[in-house]
């Protein structure tokens, strides 16, 4: 079986918590990280090598170095990224933009986020039990408000560009969120303000998922 991983580059490397390398070292898989690609460059299939104290050796002669990873390591440079890991989100989708301020009360919520994808009614269905039994706060992303008021409920939150949603979840939701180009052009508000409501218009780069996303993590 596998008794060692040799990697190139870092594991962890302290931006996002991935979660690889601890499956690896509770497993008794022990990790010798960042070697460098050259050491990889130097070997050939069918090789055998000898490591000892994460130094990597083949007949003898010192091919590389890195730095061992046991469970402990891998455990504290995991704690260290998820210390980090709101300002790298920030960074990787919202850059400067400022998440506006909201109505709904996210504090100490469950939240579920509904995107009207494939199987969508299957995954409701599924969760029933736990929307009946947490009530979290509902938050449709466009069509998805839609599939909730199929299931019954009344979204908290409809975030979208409103291409996909109906008159019915828009005028039924108790906060809408635009979300708008990153100049500012936000071609959903208009539909929103023909039917005599208000909004907030979110400027920012991915989708809207992503920004459903943000809002609940933030708040």
């Amino acid at each position: 079986k596998i008794k060692l991983v040799i990697n190139a580059s870092e594991s962890i490397s302290g931006r996002y918590p991935n979660k690889g390398p601890g499956i690896l070292t509770e497993n008794n898989i022990l990790i010798i990280d960042n070697v460098g690609e050259e050491l990889f460059h130097n070997l050939a299939e069918g090789q055998i090598i000898e490591v000892i104290d994460g130094n990597i050796y083949r007949d003898g002669e010192l091919l590389g170095s890195g730095e061992v990873l046991d469970k402990q390591q891998v455990s504290e440079k995991l704690k260290k990224a998820f210390e980090n890991l709101s300002v790298e989100l920030d960074r990787f989708i919202l850059g400067e933009v400022e998440i506006p301020h909201v109505k709904t009360n996210y504090a100490n919520k469950h939240v579920l986020i509904v995107v009207r994808g494939q199987d969508y009614k299957q995954d409701l269905s599924t969760i029933i039990s736990y929307i009946e039994e947490m009530k979290p706060i509902l938050v449709g992303v466009d069509g998805g408000a839609d599939a909730l008021l199929e299931f019954g409920y009344t979204p908290d939150v409809i975030v979208g560009d409103m291409d996909s949603v109906s008159d019915e979840a828009l005028k039924k939701a108790k906060e809408i969120i635009v979300h708008a180009y990153t100049d500012g052009r936000a071609p959903g508000l208009k539909r929103v303000n023909d039917l005599g409501l208000d909004a907030i218009v979110f400027p920012a780069p991915g989708t809207s998922e992503d920004i459903a996303m943000l809002i609940a993590y933030e708040y």
